[in-house]
C-alpha cells in the first residue's frame, strides 16, 4: 500500500512562522510580568512594603504557570499547523498538544508540564530573592550614609575611614542598581566632593556635599526598586521561558516531520538544512555538511542525528526520495573526517574543544569529543502518522 505523501511546508515560511510565534510568546509573557510589576506597586497604595507586595502578587494561585503554559501551547499550536500544512480537527490536535506537554522527550525524563512548573516556581523565588536582596542594600546604604555623616560631624576627622564608609556606600548602591554606571558616577562624584571638602576648612562645603550624597542616595532608592522588579519579572525569567518555547517548538516540529516520513516507503533518506540566522559555528554546521556515505547533510532514515541539537536550535530536515538517490549508499562514518580536514584550527577547537581538536586531528574518534553530541540514532517520535492525517 502505498502511503500518502504529506503536503510539505516550504522551510523558510516554516521558520518565519514559528519565529513569529515565539516573538509573539515572549511580548505577550512580558505584558503578564509587567502586569503583574503594575500590581506590586498598587499593592504598595494599600500600605504594603515592597517585600509584603511581591510576596501577594507572586503567592496568587497559579502564578506565572498558568499563563506560561497557555502561552507555550499556543506555540506548539502553531508549530503542529505550520509542519502539517492543513488545518486538523480541534479534538485530534488537542491530543498533540497534550501528547507534547505530558510526554517527556529529554534525558531526564521530565516533561513539559513538569519544566513549566518547575520554571513557574524558580520564578517566584527569583522575584523575592532579587527584592529582598535590592531592600537590603538600599536598607545599607542609609546606614552607610549615618556612618559618613557621623565621621564628618567629628571634631577630629579621620578621612581614612570616611573614605572607607564611602567605598563601602559605592559597592552597596552598585548592587542595589545592578551596576548601573550612572548612578555608580553621580555617587562617585559625590563622594570626591566629601573627601575633597574634609581637606578643606569650609564647613559649608563639607554640609553641601554630605547634602548632596543623600540627593544621589534618595535617587537610588527611585531607580533601583523599579529596576529591579523590572529585571527580576521580565530578565533571565523572560530568557528562560523563551529558551523552553523555542526548543520544544522545534522539538515537536521533528517529531511532527518524523512521524509523517519515517513510515513512507519512498522516502530513503533525511537532509539537514541549518537555520539563515545559524550564525555559531558549531554540531549543527556538522550536522549539515558532513557526508557519511549519501552525500553532504544526508542521513539516511534510520541513522541520523536528531533535533533539537541544542537550545535555540532552529535546523529543519527535508525528505530525500528514493527516486532522486543515484547508486548505491553505504554508510560510513570515517567519511565525515573529510570535511574536518578542511576546517581551520579555529573551527576544529569551536567544535572539539583545544585537546580534543588536537587529538581528532591526529585520527582521534570525533564523535567522542563534538560538544553536545548524542551520536547517529533511529529517530524517535512520540507521534503517529495518523495524528496528523
Amino acid at each position: 500500500m502505498t502511503v500518502k505523501k504529506p503536503k510539505l511546508v516550504q522551510e523558510d515560511w516554516y521558520r518565519a512562522r514559528i519565529r513569529s510565534a515565539v516573538n509573539d510568546f515572549t511580548e505577550q509573557y512580558k505584558d503578564y510580568m509587567q502586569n503583574a510589576i503594575d500590581d506590586v506597586f498598587n499593592t504598595m497604595k494599600q500600605g504594603y512594603d515592597i517585600p509584603q507586595a511581591v510576596e501577594i502578587v507572586t503567592s496568587r494561585k497559579g502564578f506565572v504557570n498558568d499563563r506560561l503554559k497557555e502561552l507555550i501551547e499556543n506555540v506548539l499550536t502553531t508549530v503542529v499547523k505550520a509542519v502539517n500544512g492543513k488545518t486538523l480537527p480541534k479534538g485530534k490536535l488537542q491530543q498533540i498538544i497534550n501528547r507534547a506537554m505530558n510526554d517527556p522527550w529529554t534525558d531526564d525524563g521530565v516533561s513539559l508540564k513538569k519544566r513549566i512548573r518547575r520554571l513557574s516556581n524558580d520564578t517566584i523565588y527569583e522575584i523575592r530573592r532579587s527584592t529582598m536582596a535590592t531592600v537590603g542594600n538600599l536598607n545599607q546604604i542609609d546606614m552607610k550614609i549615618k556612618n559618613i555623616e557621623k565621621l564628618v560631624l567629628q571634631t577630629d576627622v579621620d578621612i581614612r575611614k570616611v573614605k572607607d564608609q564611602c567605598r563601602a556606600l559605592r559597592t552597596v548602591a552598585g548592587l542595589a542598581t545592578h551596576g548601573n554606571r550612572n548612578v555608580s558616577k553621580d555617587l562617585y562624584q559625590q563622594t570626591e566632593r566629601l573627601i575633597r571638602a574634609l581637606n578643606g576648612d569650609s564647613v559649608r562645603a563639607r554640609t553641601l556635599a554630605m547634602k548632596n550624597i543623600k540627593y544621589t542616595a534618595s535617587q537610588v532608592w527611585e531607580y533601583a526598586l523599579p529596576n529591579t522588579l523590572q529585571i527580576a519579572f521580565k530578565g533571565k525569567a523572560a530568557y528562560r521561558a523563551e529558551r523552553i518555547a523555542r526548543t520544544e517548538a522545534s522539538k515537536l516540529y521533528f517529531e511532527s516531520f518524523i512521524a509523517q516520513h519515517q513510515g513512507n516507503p519512498d522516502v530513503v533518506a533525511y537532509q539537514w538544512s541549518l537555520s539563515p540566522r545559524h550564525n555559531i559555528f558549531d554540531q549543527c554546521d556538522v550536522c549539515a555538511n558532513i557526508n557519511i556515505g549519501y552525500g553532504r547533510g544526508i542521513y539516511p532514515k534510520n541513522l541520523m542525528p536528531s533535533i533539537p541539537r541544542h537550545p535555540h536550535c532552529m535546523c529543519t530536515i527535508r525528505p530525500v526520495y528514493r527516486v532522486s538517490m543515484k547508486g548505491k549508499h553505504r554508510v560510513d562514518i570515517n567519511m565525515a573526517r573529510k570535511y574536518f580536514s578542511g576546517l581551520s584550527e579555529r573551527n576544529l577547537q569551536d567544535l572539539f574543544g583545544i585537546a580534543g581538536a588536537v587529538d581528532v586531528s591526529l585520527g582521534g574518534d570525533w564523535q567522542k569529543y563534538l560538544r553536545g553530541w548524542n551520536g547517529f540514532s533511529k529517530p524517535k517520535t512520540r507521534f503517529e502518522f495518523e495524528d496528523f492525517n
